[in-house]
Formats: C-alpha cells, structure tokens, sequence
C-alpha cells in the first residue's frame, strides 16, 4: 500500500519538474518589478538631467541608461526582454507585476521623504 508520504513526495518531484517560466530563463515576478522600477527611475533621470544635450538621441541616451539598470543587477538585455515578453503575454500576471513596482516605488518614496528634517526657522 502506498503511503501519504510517498504520495506527497511523488506529488512535489512532479510540480518541480515541470517547465515553468523560470527554466525557460524568465526572471521571477520580484526581480521583474524590481527591474521595472529601476528602469523608470533610470528613464525619469534621463528625462530630467540628461535629455537637455541637444547632440545625443533620446534612444541611445535611454539605451545607455537601461544598459546601466540592466548591468548593476546582473541582468541581460536578452534576459530582461524575454521576461518583458513573456509577462505582457499575460495581462493578469503583468497588471500584478506593474502594480508591485509601483508599490515599490510608493515605498521608496516614502521612506526618502521620512528620513528628511525639517529645518525649524
């Protein structure tokens, strides 16, 4: 007679061996918010200070830039781009992933602006 454990043992050999979004190189949902967060800041950084030189392209400056976010996170461009793909294929999964970034960035935001003093005068 089989036993429970054996059941749940074949159970979850099962689920791990299935082919998910992971093996096929697609980030996890909280690197890809993460990620997407970092690029908007990168993007609104550009916007800011770096679109004012007349003489560069506004998409080689935001390549630039996205090459940088992509770099310090260890991250491909291949990488970010089939994850990219892969989630807009599903609008539940992506509307969940936009939502976490801003989220995140709602955190951020609050936490920069907590840590600031006011200067009685």
């Amino acid at each position: 007679m089989i036993r429970p454990k054996q059941i749940l043992m074949g159970c979850l050999f099962f689920l791990c061996s299935c082919n998910n979004a992971l093996n096929k190189g697609v980030l996890n949902e909280t690197q890809m918010a993460y990620l997407l967060n970092e690029v908007a800041l990168a993007e609104g950084f550009a916007e800011s200070y770096l679109f004012k030189d007349t003489l560069r392209s506004k998409d080689s400056i935001l390549k630039t830039e996205l090459d940088k976010v992509l770099a310090v996170n260890h991250v491909t461009a291949e990488e970010f781009s089939r994850s990219y793909q892969y989630y807009k294929q599903k609008p539940d999964v992506f509307k969940v992933l936009i939502d976490s970034a801003n989220a995140l960035a709602s955190r951020n935001r609050e936490l920069i602006y907590s840590k600031r003093k006011v200067n009685p005068q």
